[in-house]
């Protein structure tokens, strides 16, 4: 990652951006964005530990989704690319014909990891007292209360673990697919 650190007087636009020729998906910074002194959002003693487990919270579960999207297809075939996420993925692993037992452990604990992600995603956040407070505001529900949430330093980080896990057990699998698939004698 080429930057990493929080600056107090600016605020850098980070984007998820597919590279072409093969290079996939990077997290790169687009520009910095200098902002004014005194405008205060609740994060600007965000330390850096902090950010960089958020950042590699973002970072992985766009890759986990990214891999997903290769289990939809079989093997050798290009995957559809329909960027879909949550409940609409978890769908469409779940219509994979004849799926593995690793995809099916795979699925289940991506639906169980992607709300949280979800949270610290979309959420609203306040870094205060060595714990990130993130609030939403409930899409569905009118007139229903904002969930929140609280995060501890090693909480961020052991989520971040478990969605590198993910990825892991994800590139395992379209790995063994791939085996699988030069292992069968030709059909013709």
């Amino acid at each position: 990652m080429p930057y990493s650190r929080m600056c107090r007087d600016r605020t850098y636009v980070v984007a998820n951006a597919y590279v072409a020729g093969g290079g996939g998906f990077r997290l790169i910074i687009v520009c910095p964005v200098t902002r004014a002194r005194g405008d205060y959002d609740g994060m600007d003693d965000l330390p850096d530990d902090f950010a960089i487990a958020l950042g590699r919270l973002l970072y992985l579960g766009g890759l986990v989704e990214m891999l997903l999207d290769r289990c939809l297809v079989p093997v050798g075939e290009e995957p559809p690319r329909r960027g879909l996420s949550g409940a609409r993925l978890v769908d469409e692993l779940r219509k994979v014909e004849t799926p593995s037992e690793l995809l099916v452990h795979i699925t289940e604990g991506y639906k169980g990891m992607h709300e949280y992600r979800n949270h610290l995603v979309h959420g609203a956040h306040n870094y205060a007292n060595g714990s990130l407070w993130t609030w939403r505001e409930p899409t569905s529900a009118k007139g229903a209360a904002a969930f929140s949430f609280t995060f501890d330093l090693v909480h961020l980080q052991d989520m971040a673990q478990s969605w590198q896990n993910l990825a892991d057990a994800i590139q395992l699998e379209l790995d063994q697919r791939e085996r699988l698939i030069t292992l069968e004698p030709d059909s013709r």
